[in-house]
């Protein structure tokens, strides 16, 4: 899991450092699925742990 966060705070940190409209595009993009796979990651871990109170939200 750390991994994940510190994979989208790299992108983020490179967004803030170049001009470039194609690579803050990708970057941004990378975020993002970063981000939907932390949370894919939580919600399968949560069904792991308590799959009577976890909710299906795909």
């Amino acid at each position: 899991m750390d991994a994940e966060q510190n994979s989208i705070a790299t992108y983020y940190q490179l967004i803030n450092i170049t001009y470039d409209v194609d690579i803050i595009e990708v970057l941004g993009f990378l975020g993002q699925r970063e981000t939907t796979i932390y949370k894919r990651f939580l919600e399968t871990l949560m069904n792991v742990y308590d799959p009577e109170e976890s909710k299906h939200t795909f």
